[in-house]
C-alpha cells in the first residue's frame, strides 16, 4: 500500500543508506557545511546572537552540545537554538534555488542555518562520526528543500518565512537520523514539528528574522528527542485535512466549490491541499535538491535577490576602470521580484541587507560588500548616502515573463562624461551556474571565522571541516569553538 506523505518522508529519513548518497551530493553538502560553519561563527558579532547566547547560558543547562563562546556544553536543543540564530544573523547563509517557475524566488528557504545547527547539536549528543553527521545533514537538506518545493506559493504570499516553517522539517529529519529513531517515531517527530513550525516575513530586517532558523533548529531537536521518548503526534500531520500544508497554504476562499462542512466544529474547510505531494513522494533523492537545482552560497551578506545586480555593476566598473566620482546615475531595470526587495532607503545596517539601492551604492563607492559594510556606522557614510540618491529602479515587465525563479536585471550606468554603459545580469556569483571557487569559499570561511576564532582556531576548524568524513567524532570539530569569542580574531 502506498505510504502517506508524512510516512514517506519518515521512511526516507530512516531507511536511506549512506551508500545511496551520491558523491556529488556529499561534496556539495560538505561545501555547504563549511560555508554555514563560517557564517555561524561570524554571527557571534551580532547583537541578536549575543543576547541569545546570554539567554542560553542563563538557563544553566548541562549537555554535550557546543555553542561558540560558551566554555561548557549545553543541551542539544538550546545549542541548536543559539547556533541556528547565529548562522542567519548576518543573512550570509546559503539559499535554495527553485526548481519550478511558478514559485516566487523568495519562497525558497535558507536551508542550512536550521539544518546544520540541529545536525551539529544532535551529532554531539550522539557522539557521532563526521561521516554520519554529513549523512544526516544531507538528508535534512533534502527534506527541507523538497517540502519547500511542494508547498503552495500561497504559503509565502500569506507572510510565512519558509526558512523557519520548512527548515524545521529538515532539522527534525537530521536529528531523527542521528538519534536512530524508528520510522514510526520519526513520523511522530514530524507531526510534532508541524505544530511548532513558525516564522513571519513581517519580521525581516529585525532580530526576529534569524530567530526563525534558530527556533526551527531547536524545535527539530526537541521533536526528535520527545518522539524517541514516546511522545506521539498524528502520523499524517503534514497532509491531513487540518494538517500543516492545508492550514498554512490551502485555499481558504469562502466561495471555494471544494468547501466541505466539518460537522464536529461547525466551520468549513477547503478541499485544496496546499501541497503537491507528487513533488515529494518518489522524488526524495530523485534527484537530490542540493545538486540540481542546487543551493546558492552567497559571496555578499545581503539578500540574494541583490546579487546579480551587484555583480553586474561591479563588472562594469572594473572593466571600464570607473570609480564613484564617474557615476551620475545607476539605472536598474528589473522584474517585480527584484524591485520589491523589502527596503528602498534603509534606516539601519540590517535593513541595508534588504535594500537593492544600498547594496548597489556599496559596490559603486567601495567596490565591495563585506560584513562590516552593513553596520550602522557604514550606513551613515556621506558618500554612501549621496550615491543612494543616484540609484533609480525601473520596471521591466519582460523580465517577469521569464519566471519568478529568475532574478534578472539590467544595469544602465550613466556617467558624468555623457556615456551610458549597459550590461544585463548573467549568472550571479555563488549560484549554481557560477559557483564560488574552492579558493573563494575558503576565503569567505576564513574571513567569517576570524570574527570569533584565533588564527590557529580558524585553520584547525577549516581543516576538520574539509576532512569531515574522516573525523571519528564530531567533537573534534566543535571543541575549539568553546574558546570562541566575538572579540577574538579579525573584524567581521
Amino acid at each position: 500500500m502506498a505510504l502517506s506523505l508524512t510516512a514517506h518522508v519518515a521512511d526516507f529519513i530512516v531507511n536511506t543508506t549512506a551508500a545511496e548518497l551520491p558523491a556529488e551530493a556529499r561534496r556539495a553538502a560538505l561545501r555547504a557545511a563549511i560555508d554555514t560553519s563560517g557564517v555561524l561563527l561570524a554571527g557571534g558579532s551580532e547583537e541578536a546572537t549575543q543576547i541569545m547566547r546570554e539567554w542560553v547560558a542563563a538557563q544553566g543547562s548541562n549537555g554535550a552540545a557546543t555553542v561558540p563562546g560558551l566554555p561548557t556544553g549545553v543541551s542539544p536543543a538550546l545549542a541548536a537554538l543559539a547556533n541556528g540564530t547565529s548562522a542567519h544573523a548576518h543573512d550570509f547563509d546559503d539559499t535554495q534555488v527553485s526548481a519550478y517557475p511558478e514559485h516566487i524566488y523568495g519562497l525558497m528557504t535558507h536551508p542550512s542555518a536550521s539544518v546544520w545547527a540541529a545536525t551539529l547539536a544532535a551529532a554531539e549528543a550522539a557522539n557521532a562520526s563526521g561521516a554520519d553527521t554529513l549523512t544526516a545533514y544531507l538528508l535534512g537538506l533534502e527534506v527541507a528543500c523538497k517540502l519547500c518545493e511542494a508547498v503552495d506559493p500561497l504559503h509565502y504570499i500569506r507572510g510565512f518565512h519558509t526558512t523557519g516553517t520548512m527548515g524545521i522539517f529538515g532539522a527534525t529529519a537530521a536529528a531523527c537520523r542521528l538519534g536512530e529513531l524508528t520510522v514510526a517515531q520519526t513520523q511522530h517527530a514530524l507531526g510534532l514539528a508541524a505544530s511548532m513550525a513558525a516564522g513571519l516575513r513581517s519580521n525581516f530586517g529585525s532580530m526576529a528574522k534569524p530567530l526563525h532558523p534558530g527556533r526551527a533548529a531547536e524545535s527539530g531537536v526537541m521533536a526528535a528527542e520527545l518522539a524517541k521518548r514516546g511522545f506521539t503526534a498524528k502520523g499524517d500531520a503534514l497532509e491531513a485535512p487540518g494538517g500543516f500544508f492545508k492550514t498554512v497554504a490551502g485555499d481558504l476562499r469562502a466561495n471555494d466549490p471544494a468547501l466541505l462542512e466539518n460537522p464536529l466544529w461547525g466551520y468549513t474547510q477547503t478541499g485544496s491541499a496546499g501541497v503537491k505531494p507528487e513533488r515529494v513522494i518518489g522524488r526524495l533523492g530523485q534527484p537530490w535538491s542540493i545538486v540540481p537545482p542546487g543551493i546558492s552560497i552567497k559571496p555578499w551578506p545581503s539578500v540574494v535577490l541583490s546579487h546579480p545586480s551587484m555583480a553586474t555593476l561591479l563588472e562594469l566598473m572594473q572593466s571600464h576602470q570607473l570609480n564613484a566620482n564617474d557615476i551620475a546615475r545607476i539605472e536598474v531595470y528589473a522584474g517585480s521580484t527584484v524591485r520589491h526587495i523589502l527596503y528602498q532607503i534603509p534606516r539601519t545596517g540590517t535593513e541595508g541587507k534588504f535594500s537593492l539601492v544600498y547594496c548597489l551604492a556599496l559596490i559603486a563607492t567601495r567596490q565591495r560588500a563585506t560584513l562590516a559594510d552593513f553596520h550602522n556606522e557604514s550606513l551613515n557614510d556621506p558618500a554612501l548616502q549621496a550615491m543612494m540618491q543616484r540609484v533609480v529602479l525601473q520596471a521591466d515587465p519582460e523580465m517577469d515573463t521569464r519566471g519568478l525563479q529568475h532574478i534578472s536585471s539590467r544595469i544602465e550606468l550613466v556617467l558624468h562624461d555623457g556615456r551610458r554603459l549597459v550590461k544585463e545580469a548573467g549568472a550571479y556569483p555563488g549560484g549554481i551556474d557560477n559557483p564560488l571557487s574552492e579558493q573563494a569559499l575558503q576565503e569567505k570561511f576564513q574571513h567569517c571565522a576570524a570574527a570569533a576564532l584565533t588564527p590557529a582556531g580558524v585553520a584547525t576548524t577549516y581543516e576538520n571541516l574539509s576532512q569531515l568524513e574522516e573525523l571519528p567524532r564530531i567533537g573534534e570539530l566543535t571543541q575549539v569553538w568553546r574558546q570562541a569569542s566575538s572579540s577574538q580574531g579579525g573584524t567581521a
